[in-house]
């Protein structure tokens, strides 16, 4: 099973009802295994952003953590002064 399988079916029992031949049909969980199943579905939707992203940016070379976290510093230094642009 991959993780959009495992990311679809999640998704199914995230929302507050399904439809199962043409009918509502609702799924009880405890509170934890419903938090539990959150969790993984986010887990999984992550996975496939991380897929997307690395097939997006296959080839181009990478950059530094400290250019990253510099950028990142002065966009939240621009948004603190109202300013709007991404680094």
């Amino acid at each position: 099973m991959t993780a959009r399988d495992i990311a679809k079916a999640l998704a199914a029992v995230r929302s507050n009802g399904a439809t199962a031949r043409s009918k509502e049909a609702f799924v009880v969980l405890p509170l934890a295994e419903y938090e539990r199943l959150c969790e993984a579905l986010e887990d999984a939707q992550d996975l496939i952003a991380l897929d997307e992203a690395r097939r997006e940016n296959a080839g181009q070379p990478g950059i530094p953590f400290e250019e990253v976290k510099r950028r990142l510093d002065s966009a939240k230094k621009r948004r603190r002064k109202g300013g709007s642009k991404a680094a």
